[in-house]
C-alpha cells in the first residue's frame, strides 16, 4: 500500500469568530457558503486598476496641471474558495464607479515591479499626457491603450455636451 502525505489544516468556525461588539459570525443570518464544495472559508483576490481622480467641483489639486488625473488603486475583488479553489461570481466588489475605470487588473497579473513601473508611467502621464516607459511590456502598451481611449471618450463627451 502507498503511504499518502496528509496536509492538516486548522479550521476556525463563525461562532469561534467574536466581533468587538459581543456577537459572533455564527449569527449572521446568511453566510457565504462556496456553491461547489458548501466550504465557508474563501481567499480574496485584488482587482487593481486605474482610476480618474477628477479633482470634485472642478476644484484643482495643487501640482496637476491636467483636468483628467490619474492613479493606480485597488478597484475591487473577487472570492475565490479556499477549499476547492472555485471563483464564486456572485461575489464580486468594485470601489469606484464604471465611468471612472479605465483600466484593471487581477493581482495575479501584476507583481510589486510591475506596480512601481505603472505608478512611474502614470506621474508622467498626469504632467505630460503622455508617458515614455523604462522598458517595454504589454501591461504599459494596454495602459498607453486604455488611457488614449478614456480621454478622447471625455472629449467626446464634453463636446456634446456643450452643443
Amino acid at each position: 500500500m502507498r503511504e499518502v502525505e496528509r496536509i492538516q489544516k486548522s479550521v476556525l468556525t463563525a461562532d469561534s469568530i467574536e466581533t468587538g461588539r459581543g456577537w459572533t459570525l455564527a449569527q449572521k443570518d446568511n453566510p457565504l457558503l462556496c456553491s461547489y464544495c458548501k466550504s465557508p472559508l474563501f481567499y480574496v483576490g485584488v482587482t487593481w486598476g486605474v482610476v480618474d481622480e477628477q479633482p470634485l467641483l472642478g476644484i484643482p489639486v495643487l501640482g496637476k496641471q491636467r483636468k483628467h488625473c490619474y492613479g493606480l488603486r485597488e478597484v475591487g475583488f473577487q472570492l475565490y474558495c479556499a477549499e476547492c479553489g472555485h471563483f464564486h461570481e456572485q461575489y464580486g466588489k468594485y470601489f469606484y464607479p464604471d465611468d471612472k475605470l479605465v483600466c484593471s487588473w487581477s493581482d495575479e497579473e501584476l507583481h510589486l515591479a510591475e506596480l512601481e513601473e505603472l505608478w512611474y508611467c502614470l506621474e508622467q502621464f498626469n504632467r505630460r499626457g503622455d508617458f515614455t516607459p523604462r522598458y517595454q511590456s504589454n501591461e504599459r502598451v494596454y495602459l498607453k491603450k486604455k488611457l488614449l481611449e478614456y480621454e478622447t471618450a471625455h472629449r467626446k463627451k464634453k463636446r456634446k455636451k456643450e452643443t
